[in-house]
């Protein structure tokens, strides 16, 4: 009896590990030829990463007051969410962003939440990993609540938008 209770938990641990490590190997093939982490455990990490945004509003730029909050701002501009889940928790259907129009490549950093166009149309996804190629630096984005990274490098042509703040 105490063998086959072993034997079993040996089984299990060993279908449960293997199915882990065929998951993210099945990742890694697909992500790796856009200059993901080289290995395994960085890739999973790579995979999961939910750095936080950039430090986008200084407390010099907050006034509170008995009756309203004033953000000073240039060229802030509020939006409103589709209901993909692909953000939650962070963002649903219920929140109200203040994006801002980045100045250049070098001013996204991974973590930052940003706004890009393609063919679908306005994509709101987490910068994961910041990369370059032959054609320039590249971004790959992932929704927070999504498994996987999307499937194409966005480049900075693309991007309309950073989040720099949610209101609920």
């Amino acid at each position: 009896m105490k063998k086959e209770v072993i034997l079993i938990v040996v089984v299990f641990i060993i279908g449960f590990s293997s199915s882990f490590v065929f998951i993210y190997l099945n990742a890694y093939i697909k992500y790796s030829g856009k200059e993901a982490p080289s290995s395994i455990t960085g890739f999973a990490s790579f995979l999961s990463d939910k750095s936080t945004p950039s430090d986008r509003i200084k407390e010099s730029q907050i006034n509170v007051y008995d009756n309203r909050v004033v953000i000073v701002l240039d060229n802030a501009t509020m939006s409103s969410y589709a209901d993909t889940r692909s953000m939650e928790p962070l963002i649903n259907s219920y929140s109200n962003g203040i994006e801002t129009i980045p100045k250049s490549e070098n001013d996204l950093k991974v973590g930052d939440i940003v706004v890009y166009e393609n063919e679908q149309g306005l994509i709101v996804h987490r910068v994961i990993y910041i990369g370059e190629d032959r054609q320039g630096k590249y971004f790959l984005v992932k929704g927070d609540n999504n498994k996987f990274p999307d499937e194409y490098k966005i480049r900075f042509a693309e991007i309309k938008y950073v989040l720099i703040g949610i209101l609920y």
